[in-house]
């Protein structure tokens, strides 16, 4: 039986469309997705995207996954927008992976995390995205793989056929989201190399400040024995950490959820850039230079 500690209980209400009429009193051809219980309208429409509610679709999910024999699971739903977006994690920790480098396993363990998307808002298809949960702290990762669709199209039918084919695809990337992190765990730099990486990533948009030196001191100062290497994957495990982490776990939960998923993914995305890429390695580890008007930028 899954194993399941769910964040917010907030994910099992019904949205009906509802018409739209324009200043005249004539149908506009647009609906509004409303929510029965409040009231709250989640977004707008056409008659042809059709409506999958949350609930429906945890329930269809749990039983492909069952019926995929992937074993139990912890499910933590997060709900934003005021339920217009829904997110819902699945550890699997019985699914695991040794991350290894230059074939000796470095000793850090990843458990399988699918992440079940719906919306009422178009922001999001019904579809699996593929992460990584590491087993030593219990902090989720993103990866860099395709989202798998579980409908042809935002249609109100999840097929179940369709929902275990889609299972299926997700699970068979994950070997090349390992590789992927194995990449980063193979890229050694040198301790300065991260801070400066930190402040070239807010120069470059993708970190604030704050955030940066919050990040920097995960990194001066690693909790974990197997985050003392200096590689690219434990500074993407330090930025993580930060995001997980005690105050912040919290405020991930709830309101900054996606904020704190658009950090972690736009890390990773350069991170794993500059693994494969010498010149733009170089650019995220030049430190920055004075100008005359005291302007910082990269020599």
């Amino acid at each position: 039986m899954p194993k399941i500690a769910t964040q917010t209980s907030d994910f099992d209400f019904n949205v009906e469309q509802v018409a739209l009429f324009d200043s005249e009193g004539r149908r506009s051809g647009f609906y509004g997705n409303q929510r029965t219980d409040t009231g709250a309208v989640l977004g707008v429409t056409s008659d042809r995207y059709g409506i999958v509610q949350h609930g429906s679709l945890i329930e269809a999910a749990e039983e492909g996954f069952k019926n995929a024999g992937l074993g139990e699971f912890e499910r933590n739903v997060y709900i934003t927008g005021d339920g217009a977006r829904m997110r819902t994690h699945y550890d699997f920790k019985d699914q695991t992976r040794a991350l290894r480098r230059e074939d000796r396993q470095v000793g850090d363990e990843v458990g399988l995390r699918l992440t079940l998307q719906n919306s009422f808002d178009r922001s999001l298809r019904v579809s699996f995205a593929l992460g990584m949960l590491r087993l030593v702290c219990t902090n989720g990762m993103t990866t860099l793989e395709n989202e798998v669709s579980m409908t042809k199209k935002h249609s109100a039918n999840v097929e179940t056929n369709f929902l275990e084919d889609a299972i299926k695809k997700a699970v068979s990337n994950w070997d090349n989201a390992v590789a992927k992190a194995e990449t980063l765990t193979a890229h050694s730099i040198e301790h300065e190399q991260g801070l400066t990486i930190l402040g070239n990533l807010v120069r470059m948009g993708a970190l604030s400040d704050r955030m940066s030196g919050e990040i920097a001191k995960v990194w001066n100062s690693p909790e974990y024995d197997l985050d003392k290497d200096r590689n690219l994957y434990n500074l993407y495990n330090a930025t993580t950490q930060h995001l997980s982490s005690g105050k912040n776990r919290a405020a991930v939960q709830n309101d900054r959820y996606e904020y704190a998923s658009k950090v972690s993914e736009t890390v990773l995305k350069k991170l794993t850039k500059a693994a494969k890429d010498k010149t733009f390695f170089g650019k995220l580890t030049r430190k920055p230079v004075a100008k005359s008007d005291d302007v910082l930028v990269a020599s």
